[in-house]
């Protein structure tokens, strides 16, 4: 429905994802993608037996994240494949690129490429990667064997003081909600697959980005009107509609 009421979809669907780029995803009970649908209510129909990861359901960079016969490939808002289903394991775009491995079978090999599915950068393969993350303010983090690195678009590890996280080698424990369950504690991650913190097994707390979305990520619907005297500190838009204001430096 709209913010008026307006009944823009009925309900005919087992599952409706939120809104992300202006679209939002339909899917039946078992993550098979029926349709996408534009805010207006206009269904575009998906031809093809497609699949999604329900961990990444949403549009970034314009692509969408699926599956056809258990190869990952990238649909586009018109509901057509802009990359094919070849990556035996794929993430969300973020920031122009994403992160895949071609064939597990002949290299266990992690690159990044971009929205037009062309190898951006391949990451170092001696640090044994066993997951590659999405880009936030231009760096990705990277688990490997023996912990985990930042690096840069262009595959070059910057220096950080980063906790030690080191991943499980099973592949079975990436697909629980949005965390992953590491030896010394848990990784958080969005649904562009951003780390987002780590929470160590002793409570303490490492930030890796904010959890509300940026403005050019989420643009709010609607405009704030203040009360006469009112200078807010800050406004974090925790969606496209709800916001928490910072009215002074003890108070929201």
């Amino acid at each position: 429905v709209s913010d008026k009421g307006t009944i823009i979809l009925a309900p005919a669907y087992d599952i409706a994802y939120p809104f992300s780029e202006g679209m939002g995803v339909l899917a039946s009970g078992d993550q098979k993608l029926t349709a996408i649908v534009d805010r207006t209510g206009k269904l575009i129909p998906i031809n093809g037996n497609f699949r999604i990861d329900k961990r990444f359901t949403a549009f970034s960079d314009g692509l969408l994240l699926v599956s056809k016969n258990n190869k990952w490939g990238y649909l586009n808002k018109s509901g057509l494949l802009d990359i094919e289903c070849k990556f035996d394991l794929a993430q969300p775009f973020s920031e122009g690129l994403a992160a895949a491995v071609l064939n597990i079978k002949q290299c266990y090999c992690w690159y990044y490429m971009d929205t037009t599915g062309k190898p951006y950068f391949h990451i170092n393969t001696k640090l044994n990667v066993y997951w590659a993350l999405g880009f936030h303010d231009g760096k990705a983090l990277i688990l490997h064997s023996k912990g985990a690195v930042f690096v840069d678009r262009y595959g070059k590890e910057e220096k950080a003081n980063l906790p030690q996280i080191t991943p499980p080698s099973d592949g079975a424990a990436y697909h629980v909600d949005h965390t992953l369950v590491c030896k010394e504690g848990i990784l958080t991650f969005d649904t562009k697959c951003r780390a987002i913190s780590f929470t160590a097994n002793n409570r303490s707390e490492t930030k890796f980005m904010s959890i509300t979305p940026h403005i050019k990520d989420s643009v709010p619907d609607y405009e704030v009107f203040f009360a006469e005297g009112m200078k807010p500190k800050e406004v974090l838009w925790l969606n496209t509609s709800t916001a928490v204001i910072k009215k002074t430096d003890a108070k929201i």
